[in-house]
């Protein structure tokens, strides 16, 4: 095999070897992996077994955002599952939620660990005015749409 031929192979292979390199971390997006699907899915199972039971009204101790439900000033509600990157690492965060209006709703907001951040914060007069704060986009309860980022700004 002459010299020139074993540049040309060398060249072929090394760009083999970079293309395929490409894809496997472009295929492996932190937004898209297998434990975030599987924990979204879950997090929706969870929230369409509780639709049904919701109350209405606020809990008796005030309490706006305890527990699956959070409740604005207006009586709006929306039901949620959320896990922070703290809880596990190879899920970052992750907010799914169905609101009083019918509409399902997600957000990479980063509520940190049994959503800590809003025990901080003021109650939101209004799903809408919650919706805005904490970066929830609309879905369509399955779609992996619920797996791509909707906060970019530093964490809280």
């Amino acid at each position: 095999m002459t010299i020139r031929r074993m540049i040309v192979l060398s060249i072929v292979l090394l760009a083999i070897i970079a293309t395929g390199m490409t894809f496997m971390l472009s295929s492996g997006s932190k937004w898209t992996t297998r434990e975030r699907k599987e924990w979204k899915d879950t997090a929706i199972t969870t929230i369409e077994a509780q639709i049904s039971a919701v109350p209405s009204t606020m809990p008796a101790d005030g309490a706006w955002a305890t527990g699956d439900r959070l409740m604005m000033k207006n009586d709006e509600w929306i039901l949620c599952q959320s896990i922070s990157i703290k809880q596990n690492p190879l899920i970052d965060d992750l907010f799914i939620g169905y609101g009083s209006d019918g509409d399902w709703y997600f957000s990479t907001f980063p509520f940190d660990v049994n959503r800590s951040v809003l025990q901080k914060d003021a109650r939101p007069e209004s799903l809408r005015e919650f919706v805005q704060r904490y970066a929830l986009r609309p879905f369509d309860g399955r779609s992996d749409m619920a797996l791509q980022p909707t906060w970019t700004a530093a964490r809280p």
